[in-house]
């Protein structure tokens, strides 16, 4: 018995949004609602989760690097799908993240 699986993948992708949040699992359902509420497909558009979300964004002066990073994997995937219009950009309260960021 082959212990490899295979699983479908998309031929075409036309990913309309992306869609970036934080990792923690206190707000996973509400991510998910939220983007389902906003039109958005978690299974169609590209979701991007990380610790302390999309905030290096608003703030690069604060988080240089994390910000260049960010914007390099935007430019990345707005290059590769240019089906994509739009950039979801979800933040939450009490975020543990940046308790630890010096």
């Amino acid at each position: 018995m082959n212990s490899f699986a295979t699983y479908p993948a998309v031929v075409n992708p036309n990913p309309r949004a992306i869609i970036k949040h934080c990792i923690d699992p206190r707000f996973a359902v509400a991510f998910k609602q939220f983007v389902k509420d906003l039109g958005f497909d978690d299974e169609k558009d590209i979701v991007k989760k990380f610790a302390g979300g999309p905030v290096p964004l608003a703030h690069p002066a604060d988080m240089p690097s994390r910000a260049k990073w960010l914007r390099k994997q935007l430019e990345f995937d707005c290059e590769k799908f240019p089906s994509i219009k739009t950039l979801v950009a979800i933040m939450h309260e009490d975020c543990a993240y940046y308790h630890t960021v010096p």
